[in-house]
Order: C-alpha cells, then structure tokens, then sequence
C-alpha cells in the first residue's frame, strides 16, 4: 500500500479471522478507525478482541437509531410503490412487501449504509476506516454508495472462493429445508386427515359457523383436555353463548410427537376443532413447493430508496424467500382455504389474531376470491412498536392492501395510532386486552418501595432473539461486573433459555449475578427495576409500579414497545449510562415514586382496555344499526 495517499483507504470486508488479519498487516502502525455491520453478536465479540488496542471502534448506536426514524416513513411508502407494481399473492407472501422488521433486513441494510457516509463524511479523510460487514449483498451495495465520495480510495475486500461457497451452502440449506418442509407437512396431513371431521360432523357446524384461526400447543389443554385460547382468552365461550357456532381453526406449534398428541387432545374436547392441515392434501405441499422451487430469484436493479442503491439487498431478500420455506407454508393457507369450498364449508365470520403479517394477507385474498361473502375481523393482540414496521402501510397501497373487514384493537392507544397511520376509521374499534387481561389486574396492585437498608434488586428480561439477548446480558454484566452491592436477575423468554447463550458472553457471570425461572409477576414484585430491550416485560413492570430502563442496541433497530411514551422510562446503551441510570432510578423518593406510578398506570390502561361484555360483541358480524364510535 505505498504512496503518499495510502491513509486515504477504505476498506469493506467481512469480520472473517483471515480478513481482519490481513487488514492489521495493511493498516500495521496506523491510526485507524472500525466500524461494524451486523446482528451475530458472538462473532461481534469475537472481532472486538481480534481489534483490541489496535483499531479505535466507532460506534454506530445513536446514528443507526436516528437513521431509522429518518428513514421509517419514506421506507414504508417506498414498499408501497412496490406493491403498486407487484400487486399479486405471491408479492404479499414475501418478507419484502411484509416490512417485519424480525424477518426482513431490507430496513435495517439500508439504515446501515445511511450510517456509512455519514461516518465517511464526518471522519477526517486522512483516517484509514474499516467497515467490517456481515452480509455478502450488503457489503456490495455499501461500496455502491460509498464509491464515489470524495477524499476517499475504496477496498472490497473479498474472501477466497466466498461466492463459490456461498451458492454450496445456499443449495445445501435450500435441499434440507425443502425436504424437511415437505416430508414434515406430509405427516401433518397423514395425522389431521386420521382424525378428519366427517360430513356429518362438518353439517354440525351449521349453516353460518364463525372459524377462530389461532394457534395451538400442549399448554392449550388441560388435564381433562378442556381448551383455552393464549391469545383470544373467553372469546369463544362468550361467543357460542351469543348463539354463535364456533370452530376452532387450530395450527399446532411444536414437532410432530406434539401434533400427534394436541390433535387427539382435540378430539377428545368438548370444542369444534378444524385443524388446517386436515384439509390439506399431500399433493398440494408438493405443488406449491415445486411452485415456489422453480421460481429461482434473479437480480434486477431496484429504484434507489432516498438516493441509496439498495438493489443487492433486496435480491438477498428473495433469495432468502426462496431458500427458507415460510412463504411456501403460508401460501399453503390459500390452498386450505380452496378446499373448504370444494368441501361445501361454510364460512359466515372468521376471526383471526393481527399483525398485518403474511399470513392475514392470504388468508383475506383466498377469503374474498372464494367466500366473498364472509366478514373477516382481525384482533390486534400485541403490543406494537412504531418500527414494527409491518403494522404500517403507505396511502400507495391502502386501496389494494388485504385487509380485514374490522380490525379490533388492545386499547385506546392503538386505536388512536392505527388511525393516524390511516387505516381506515370506519374498521377500527377500541376493544380491550382479551390477551393481556392479568395486566389489567396488576394495575390494581403496587409493589412498595424498599427502604434504604436492603440490597437493590435489578431484574434483567431478556428477548426471544439469542443476539439481542446476549447483547443485553453482556452489556449489563459489564456495567455490574464490580458493582457486587446490587443484586442482579436475569429472567429470559421460555423460548431462549440462558444455556443457549451463556456460552458465547465470553466470561462467567459474577457471584452477585443469577438466573432465574420464577414467574415474572413475583420477580417483577421483589425488584427495584427491570432492565428490558423489546420485552413486554416492561409494561407489567410499570403496571405494578416499577421503574423500567431500556437498553438500546447498538446493531439492530431499536423495537421498544415504549417508544410512543419515552419519558416514562429510563434510557442507556452502554455500561456507563447503564450504571448512571438505574442509580437514578434507586434514588427516586417516594414522593415522586406517587406521581410517576400515577403516569405509569395511565399509560398502562391505554395500552391495554378493559374486557367488557361489549369487547365480546365487536366480534360478531355487524347488524343494521350497529355503532361502536
């Protein structure tokens, strides 16, 4: 690298051994600066050692954070343009038109390459910088963007045979993940249709049944096998004392052991249980994967999205549709749909949980093809971010957008924001927390304040995503590794046990720290304050009074559930602010603990509505006369 420009490089190369290898023997005795793109926290570790002492780390938080709100809605109305152009099942099927930010990374490459000249604008041109970038389709669109800012020489760097080895073990993931998906889907359909309703059974569901789509798992059933709903709680009691006839639409979660075991569960309840796959055919998984085989991704250019070149990123997008097997499943909900009319199934109402995901797409498209008639009412079950960005929709597309007939929301505070985001006035209504209805009683309760004398309880609640749970735990043990006056508690998701990471944070946990299993109700009521990133965890603890601190990322988009309130809870993304943030919170007087808990509640009860009998009433097919303004 000889000559008088030399520390004018930038270099973009993957965080792989080899590479930031020979990056420290380019760049031997400079000053440079590093930055990372990615979500792989264990290998973010892994390079932050490898650059120790040897390269300044810019971190990228608050311009990543930033970029993102800039961003959102110029985003959001650049997908609907697309869906303007692509108007067809299939583009709703994809993880591009959905815009959900835990399957899609389109938003999130996009902030990273904002991010990216910024950083090249604001450092000195002087300074040799490293951008060290996990995705393949990323790294080629940043240099896109980055190759013609001045003052500047541009280095992809690319590792040995990495297309090569790529496309090997795209095809291998792609052959095990389609013969999984099939061969899985078979013994699905072997097992519903052995235990398939007869015609005579199918007649007892009258004339004008109403289908209740939900999901399904061992926990949906008692020892006697009795069914309750996880997501719609009453629901269908209330409704059948209504004078309605309600089918269970179930799709089971969980291995085919468990499938087995809920589809006989079903049979053995007092419910009318419909599961999907037991109007399936073999032969329909077998159409639409080989369907969906064939459609092979080829890469095309994109328009820019605000001036950036983005088009590598979203053929990384559909090659990912292709490889993965979830738009194949949920294509299959058409299929399910076709056969209950070939069956002669009535449908007069169906209910469904709503997320303006994939899967309600589908399921709206098939509906108004085949039962034109029917009046589909979705229910806004969960707790929503405003970069949940699949809940959102651009005008471009709001007039060829599937969506339900009524939408019925947790409480005031989502009905008032679906409404400003313009959806439609007329097909939304405030209804209340069916699913979060303990919350609701815990706003009745209040956790009293500790005394001065005791040991400060912190509770830490990690996510379902390992990269952001290990982020989060390595960033508070950090801030508490020598602070052993505080008692730490890290109570993760049931779906992402501490053993699965534990591992990869690089160093045991300190003797003051634990792990526990407890219910989060009981921890929530023993702790000062609770520590969260995207977990709901944070609205029960306002509920009972406990302050809340956030904990932003520094790799992915922040997704607090919060964001609408951010003076509510506390905020910090580094050991430092950590630390100086929960010290605030301990010094809360009581006095002032009063007043908050006050605003806590407030927003607490926006959020989630009380369940009344009318909250029941939203879910039936309007009469003549029918209002709930």
């Amino acid at each position: 690298m000889g000559g008088p420009q030399e520390s004018r490089f930038v270099i973009i190369c993957p965080p792989q051994k080899s590479c930031v290898r020979r990056v420290l023997r380019d760049l031997k005795g400079k000053n440079f600066g590093w930055v990372y793109f990615g979500e792989d926290m264990p290998r973010f570790l892994a390079t932050k050692t490898e650059l120790e002492s040897k390269g300044q780390r810019i971190e990228i938080a608050e311009m990543l954070q930033e970029a993102a709100r800039s961003l959102r809605q110029p985003y959001i109305n650049y997908i609907g343009k697309l869906s303007i152009k692509n108007n067809s099942p299939e583009w709703w099927a994809s993880a591009l038109s959905e815009k959900n930010p835990f399957v899609s990374r389109v938003f999130l490459y996009s902030c990273y390459i904002k991010v990216g000249q910024q950083i090249i604008e604001s450092q000195e041109p002087e300074r040799p910088l490293v951008f060290l970038v996990e995705n393949n389709c990323l790294r080629q669109d940043l240099a896109q963007n980055l190759l013609h800012l001045p003052g500047r020489e541009l280095r992809l760097m690319k590792p040995f045979a990495e297309d090569i080895l790529n496309k090997l073990k795209d095809s291998h993931t792609l052959l095990l993940k389609k013969s999984f998906f099939i061969l899985n889907s078979a013994f699905r359909i072997l097992i519903a249709n052995s235990n398939k309703p007869s015609q005579v059974e199918i007649k007892k569901y009258g004339e004008r049944p109403t289908f209740i789509l939900t999901w399904a798992n061992l926990r949906s059933f008692d020892e006697n096998n009795n069914y309750r709903d996880s997501f719609f709680g009453e629901l269908p009691s209330k409704l059948k004392a209504r004078g309605n006839n309600v089918v269970i639409v179930p799709y089971v979660l969980g291995g085919l052991s468990i499938y087995k075991e809920c589809i006989k569960k079903m049979r053995q309840s007092d419910e009318k249980f419909l599961p999907l796959e037991s109007f399936l055919k073999i032969s329909d998984t077998l159409r639409i994967a080989l369907k969906e085989l064939a459609s092979v991704p080829k890469r095309r250019r994109y328009p820019p999205f605000e001036g950036l070149e983005i088009s590598e990123i979203i053929f990384n997008e559909y090659r990912g549709d292709w490889i993965e097997t979830r738009r194949t499943a949920l294509l299959l909900f058409k299929e399910v749909i076709k056969n209950w009319k070939a069956a002669e199934i009535p449908v007069d109402v169906l209910i469904l949980t709503f997320e303006n995901r994939i899967r309600e797409k589908i399921i709206n498209i098939a509906l108004k093809e085949l039962y034109p008639s029917a009046y589909v009412i979705g229910y806004q079950h969960s707790t929503v971010s405003k970069m949940y960005l699949d809940h959102f929709f651009s005008r471009y597309e709001s007039s060829i957008l599937p969506f339900p007939d009524r939408l019925v929301t947790n409480g005031e505070y989502y009905e008032r924001l679906l409404r400003e985001s313009g959806y439609d006035a007329k097909k939304i209504v405030c209804g209340g927390a069916i699913r979060y209805s303990n919350l609701l009683r815990l706003t009745d309760m209040t956790v009293s304040k500790k005394d001065g004398m005791h040991t400060p309880t912190i509770l830490v609640t990690p996510s379902i995503s390992m990269n952001e749970s290990l982020e989060l735990v390595w960033k508070v043990s950090n801030a508490f590794r020598d602070k052993p006056q505080y008692h730490i508690i890290i109570k993760c998701h049931p779906l992402m046990p501490f053993h699965l990471f534990a591992k990869k944070l690089g160093a045991p946990l300190p003797p003051h720290f634990s792990v526990s299993d407890a219910q989060i109700e009981d921890l929530v009521k023993t702790s000062d304050v609770l520590i969260y990133t995207t977990s709901t965890t944070c609205v029960e603890a306002l509920a009972l009074g406990v302050p809340v601190l956030h904990v932003g990322s520094d790799f992915i988009i922040d997704m607090d559930v919060l964001d609408f309130k951010p003076e509510i809870r506390y905020s910090a993304r580094n050991k430092d602010t950590i630390r100086e943030k929960i010290e605030e919170a301990l010094r809360i007087t009581h006095e002032d603990l009063l007043e908050k808990r006050k605003e806590w509640k407030k927003v607490v009860s926006e959020m989630f509505g009380p369940v009344t009998e009318q909250t029941y009433d939203l879910f039936q097919r309007p009469t003549t006369g029918d209002t709930y303004d």
